[in-house]
């Protein structure tokens, strides 16, 4: 584990700290993937691939480690190298797959060296392998063949992450007990337990925002560019039907983004087959399932490393999750033996549900989610994990002017302009979380007093201060 100096900036690494000087994250991850493509494209024997990828994955770990702090994501992106090295150069050969189903043209590993690196570079950017004939399963459809039109609806995408980011970023400023969460400064009681739930949700609703923003942006700028996969059919939308979601399983396997799918598919029958189960069995099924989860656990654990937690600090998450699943579908199954909330076969496939079984799926999941998620999020936010905020804020403008009107004692927000910039803001946080005031950090004690101080107000007595 890495330690930090006293800026908060990560000490260097022993070895490798000359690098966090000269580039960024993203450069030395596309720096990895760049080698990974080189080694795809030549294919040298197993020994010299055994070392580069020790090799890989060592440098990997140890670049995690020098991720600046509250960046979880980072660290957690260095963690798909390792899936990378597992399936391009042990698991697969990419130099065998076919582009666009083209059965009949020449596989990538005829091309000339410089041609089967740009595809091999290509797969780092394309984790679901859209395109090519191992696809992973349940992608969305297309959004549109023509490029205005997909530009036009990129648009909307990027409106869309950006309020959810917008939004979680605002709780999160409000909030004045948001990064500590999980201490014992945090409410207590059912408020403590509402406020603890719309924590978490702030955190997914910021991770779902920040991927759909970063996914449409290169999407869009291929498209108008040119430049990498311009075709608009090549880029589906990254998550799938909410509606999808009445059971974990499906909200797994359909909802959310399947850009590691690929790579825990293949290791997951890997193991199935090591294990000796035979393919379409339960026992293979089941096999492919927990590996999946585990692998994804191990990955994820790159990014706890890059906060100073331990290695596997998110595993429990993970796993918890397989097991669900697993009961998951020993009760539907139970329940379709007793004729309950039988599905329609229709030309072979099964149809959906009944609406009553496909709520109570919807119930089901969400509060499913919104407890397990904690096992995966409750750690990480003292350390500061999605606290940093917006350098510009739509909600945070608009809002507080709705909440005026909802402010007791109002005649003493006029007076706030002369103290603090955004007042409004400040004063909507006083309001509305005036009753945790008395459990708030000793490192805002001394603010608070001398807020009420200045307004001299018997309400701002015991509310002010908040995050001021």
């Amino acid at each position: 584990m890495s330690s930090t100096t006293t800026t908060g900036q990560p000490n260097p690494v022993p070895g490798l700290g000359w690098v966090y000087g000269h580039f960024s994250p993203s450069t030395l991850r596309a720096l990895l993937h760049l080698v990974i493509a080189i080694t795809v494209a030549v294919r040298p024997r197993p020994s010299i691939r055994a070392a580069l990828s020790a090799l890989l994955i060592y440098v990997g770990h140890q670049l995690s480690l020098g991720c600046t702090p509250r960046n979880y994501g980072c660290g957690a992106n260095y963690g798909l190298v390792l899936l990378n090295i597992s399936l391009f150069l042990w698991l697969d050969n990419p130099m065998k797959w076919r582009y666009h189903n083209v059965h009949d043209a020449a596989l990538p590993e005829t091309y000339p060296l410089w041609k089967r690196v740009y595809y091999a570079a290509s797969l780092a950017w394309n984790p679901r392998l859209i395109g090519w004939n191992t696809q992973v399963a349940n992608v969305p459809p297309p959004m549109t063949k023509s490029k205005i039109v997909f530009l036009q609806q990129g648009v909307v995408q990027l409106a869309k992450g950006a309020l959810a980011v917008d939004l979680a970023k605002t709780f999160a400023k409000l909030y004045p007990f948001y990064a500590l969460r999980g201490t014992p400064a945090f409410p207590t009681g059912l408020h403590g337990y509402v406020m603890d739930t719309l924590c978490v949700f702030a955190r997914v609703l910021n991770a779902y925002g920040h991927t759909r923003l970063w996914h449409t942006a290169l999407a869009m700028f291929c498209v108008a560019t040119g430049l990498g996969n311009g075709d608009p059919e090549m880029w589906p939308d990254l998550f799938g039907r909410w509606s999808d979601a009445y059971t974990v399983r499906r909200f797994w396997g359909r909802t959310w983004h399947q850009m590691t799918r690929g790579h825990l598919s293949a290791c997951g029958k890997t193991v199935a087959s090591a294990l000796g189960f035979k393919k379409g069995t339960n026992g293979s099924a089941y096999a492919q399932l927990y590996t999946a989860f585990v692998i994804s656990g191990m990955f994820h654990s790159f990014g706890d490393v890059s906060l100073g937690a331990p290695m596997g600090k998110s595993m429990p998450f993970f796993l918890w999750q397989a097991v669900v699943i697993t009961f998951e579908d020993s009760v539907i199954a139970a329940a379709r033996r007793l004729g309950v909330g039988s599905v329609a076969v229709k030309e072979g496939k099964e149809g959906s549900p009944p609406w009553w079984a496909r709520v109570f799926g919807y119930v089901w999941v969400s509060v499913w989610l919104s407890y397990s998620v904690r096992l995966y999020v409750s750690w990480s936010f003292p350390a500061g994990v999605g606290s940093t905020y917006m350098p510009f804020s739509i909600l945070q403008k608009i809002i507080p002017y709705f909440c005026e009107y909802f402010i007791p004692n109002g005649s003493v927000k006029w007076r706030l302009p002369r103290l603090v910039p955004d007042c409004r803001l400040n004063f909507m946080k006083i309001s509305l979380y005036r009753r945790s005031a008395h459990i708030l950090p000793e490192q805002l004690v001394e603010k608070r007093r001398r807020f009420a101080a200045y307004v001299k107000s018997p309400l701002l007595e015991t509310t002010v201060g908040i995050g001021l």
